[in-house]
């Protein structure tokens, strides 16, 4: 199906970004459900804030929840965020870098293969730019232990079928 709309089959919800932090949302209601189940009313207040968009800069996620909703958060608040880790939980993630997408076109003049100098060949083109991102960890190299991994990445993660779909 088209992985950009969202749909429920079955018991499932399918599409992109659902599988995404399902266990760290369900294991926080999970918990809050557990204290409550057991009579168990914890020595600190607990609560579970949902939001999206934590990869793209949290403009309408926790940014949005911190500065419109400025009485929800104390500043002596434990804040958890059960997104990553490690597998004996010393490690906590505490922010995340961003992400920009770039959409790169390449154009050429088709020809075939045995007479390269009357074309231009649009695919090669693309490969030797895919193959200069690798530069740009040099322009930008700098790191930082707060992130995993401590440096910004570059790395091609799509290519579009170069015959459109012509439903």
């Amino acid at each position: 199906g088209d992985p950009w709309t969202a749909r429920v089959e079955g018991d499932k919800i399918i599409g992109r970004g659902c599988e995404d932090n399902q266990q760290g949302m369900i294991s926080s209601l999970l918990a809050a459900k557990a204290f409550k189940d057991a009579g168990i009313e914890p020595r600190l207040s607990y609560g579970v804030v949902l939001v999206s968009d934590e990869e793209t800069g949290n403009a309408l996620g926790a940014g949005y929840v911190v500065k419109t909703q400025k009485d929800l958060f104390r500043k002596s608040d434990l804040i958890i965020i059960p997104d990553a880790g490690n597998p004996k939980g010393t490690m906590l993630e505490v922010a995340e870098k961003s992400i920009l997408w770039i959409k790169f076109h390449t154009k050429g003049k088709q020809t075939h293969g045995s007479t390269p100098d009357k074309g231009a060949n649009a695919h090669k083109a693309s490969c030797y730019m895919v193959s200069r991102l690798d530069s740009l960890y040099k322009k930008f190299g700098k790191k930082s232990a707060i992130f995993d991994p401590p440096m910004s990445t570059f790395e091609p993660t799509k290519k579009e079928a170069n015959v459109p779909n012509v439903n």
